[in-house]
């Protein structure tokens, strides 16, 4: 996002609990987004569909491996990211992760278990 703002421009980043399908056929679930927002240019509209694809690069001297890199990683965690740029409401990337309640509590009940053992 800050490579492609502009001097001025603004970058927000909200974290918010929101109810998603990750996957197709999948159930809708408890997951955290987090969607960073700059109001720089946006994005033309033949170029988004393929912000994601491997070696894909606008950017002068670029590799095109940056988004797709993350875009893999996120997915590899059972997460999604996505995209929408347009001139009313900037660019927006959201990363959604599914909240796991059932490890998070086995790790704090491991870890408490560590901290009181003698």
């Amino acid at each position: 996002a800050c490579q492609a703002m502009r001097k001025g421009d603004s970058l927000t980043i909200k974290i918010k609990e929101v109810i998603v399908n990750l996957g197709e056929g999948g159930q809708p679930e408890n997951c955290v987004r987090i969607d960073f927002k700059n109001d720089g240019p946006v994005i033309p509209e033949d170029v988004l569909p393929r912000v994601f694809e491997p070696f894909f690069t606008t950017k002068k001297g670029g590799t095109g491996l940056g988004l797709a890199t993350a875009a893999r990683i996120i997915e590899s965690h059972s997460g999604l990211v996505k995209v929408e740029s347009s001139e009313s409401a900037g660019t927006v990337f959201s990363v959604i992760f599914p909240i796991c309640v059932d490890l998070l509590n086995e790790h704090r009940e491991a870890h408490q278990e560590e901290f009181i053992s003698f």
